[in-house]
C-alpha cells in the first residue's frame, strides 16, 4: 500500500498534488483493490479475517462494559437476543445449583457476577467463531469450559489495570483479548504452533511493555484523545506481526535475519514488504476493521511507523500514533544502566 507513494512533497505535505489526505489515498478503492490482489493478504483476508470478527452479543457485551454506565440489565438484553446464549447462560446458573427455580435474565447476571457473565459469554462465542466448537456439558450437567483458559491476555490486562485503579481496564481488556483470538487461531492454523504461541507471547509482551511506557509518557500532556484506547492500542500496534507469522511461517527467519544484520527499522519494514507484498502494520490496521471495536484507531495503527502521515488528519489520531511510535522505539531499545556506568557520570 505504501509503495503507491512515492512523491517526497507528497509525503511532507501530508496530501497528494489533487488535495486528497494521504491517509485517505492509502484507503481509496484503487490502493485497497492493488492489495486484495496481493495472494497473502487474500489468504488473510479468507482464513485469518473471519475469525477475528467479534459476534454480535460479545461485541455489545463488551462495548457496554467500556462504558461507566453498563448495568446487568444491559447485559441480559444482549442475552435475550440470542436465545441460544440466553439458554447457555441460564442452564449455567442451574448447574452450579444457585437457585432452585431459574431466575430473570438480569438476575441471573447478577448471581454469576458481572465479570464473570462476560467472560463467559465471550469465551463460549469465541470458540465458535475460531474454531466452529460449541459448548460442551459433562454427564453431571457442568459445563466443560473454563473461561479464564480461553481469555488469558485479556485477564492479565484487565488484572494489571485494575491494580491501579485504571479507569480504561475494560478496553484493556479488549486488547487483550485480541491476543487471545490469535492465540486460539494458531493452535489449529499454525503449521509450527509452539512456535507461533511463543511469538504471540513476545508480541503481546512487547506491547504490554509499550503501552506502560505510553502511559508515563501521558503523564506529562495536559490533554490526549483517545485516552479510552490508549493503552490498548500500544498494546496491540503489532498485531499484524502475528498475522505474518500466523500465514508465512518463514516470517521467523526473515525477523531473526534482520536482527542479525542490525538492520534499522524502516529499513526492515521496506524489505518485509517488498518481500510479503503487505507490511505488518497494514495488515494490524486491516485486523482492527475486522475486531470491530478498535475500527476508531485502525488509522493510528496503520501509521504508528509513519505518524507524520496523520497530521493532516483529526489531530487526535496524529496525537496516538505518535505516541505509540515513541513508546515502541523506546521499549525496543530500552535498557537499565549499569551501576558502574551511574558511577562514571
Amino acid at each position: 500500500m505504501f509503495t503507491l507513494i512515492h512523491d517526497r512533497k507528497e509525503i511532507s505535505m501530508g496530501v497528494t498534488k489533487s488535495g486528497e489526505k494521504i491517509e485517505d489515498k492509502a484507503f481509496s478503492s484503487v490502493s485497497l483493490k492493488l492489495v486484495k490482489a496481493v495472494p497473502l493478504f487474500r489468504k488473510f483476508l479468507k482464513d485469518i479475517a473471519p475469525k477475528i470478527y467479534i459476534p454480535d452479543v460479545s461485541y455489545e457485551i463488551l462495548k457496554a462494559f467500556s462504558n461507566i454506565d453498563v448495568t446487568a440489565e444491559k447485559v441480559a438484553d444482549f442475552l435475550k437476543a440470542n436465545p441460544y446464549y440466553q439458554y447457555e447462560f441460564l442452564k449455567m446458573i442451574e448447574s452450579k445449583g444457585m437457585r432452585e427455580e431459574l431466575p430473570s435474565m438480569d438476575a441471573a447476571v447478577i448471581l454469576l457476577g458481572m465479570q464473570n457473565s462476560r467472560d463467559l459469554i465471550v469465551s463460549m462465542q469465541l470458540l465458535k467463531t475460531t474454531k466452529g466448537l460449541w459448548p460442551e456439558w459433562d454427564k453431571d450437567g457442568k459445563l466443560k469450559l473454563n473461561p479464564p483458559d480461553i481469555l488469558k491476555y485479556a485477564l492479565k490486562t484487565e488484572e494489571y489495570l485494575n491494580s491501579f485503579k485504571y479507569e480504561y481496564a475494560d478496553m484493556g481488556y479488549v486488547g487483550g483479548l485480541f491476543f487471545d483470538v490469535l492465540a486460539l487461531i494458531a493452535v489449529d492454523y499454525a503449521k509450527d504452533k509452539k512456535k507461533v504461541l511463543e511469538y504471540i507471547e513476545n508480541i503481546y509482551n512487547h506491547g504490554f511493555q509499550t503501552a506502560k511506557i505510553g502511559l508515563e509518557l501521558i503523564k506529562t500532556i495536559p490533554s490526549v484523545s483517545y485516552s479510552k484506547y490508549f493503552f490498548a492500542a500500544c498494546l496491540t500496534h503489532d498485531v499484524g506481526k502475528i498475522i505474518l507469522a500466523l500465514i508465512e511461517p518463514d516470517y521467523f527467519q526473515f525477523c531473526d535475519l534482520a536482527a542479525k544484520k542490525g538492520l534499522p527499522r524502516i529499513i526492515q519494514n521496506f524489505v518485509e514488504q517488498q518481500k510479503y507484498g503487505v507490511s505488518h502494520h497494514l495488515l494490524g490496521a486491516t485486523a482492527c476493521h475486522y475486531f470491530r471495536l478498535f475500527k476508531p484507531i485502525e488509522k493510528a495503527i496503520l501509521y504508528h511507523h509513519h505518524p507524520f502521515l496523520l497530521k493532516n488528519a483529526r489531530k487526535g489520531l496524529y496525537q496516538l500514533s505518535s505516541l505509540i511510535c515513541l513508546s515502541t522505539n523506546i521499549a525496543s531499545n530500552f535498557k537499565k544502566p549499569e551501576p558502574s556506568s551511574l558511577r562514571n557520570l
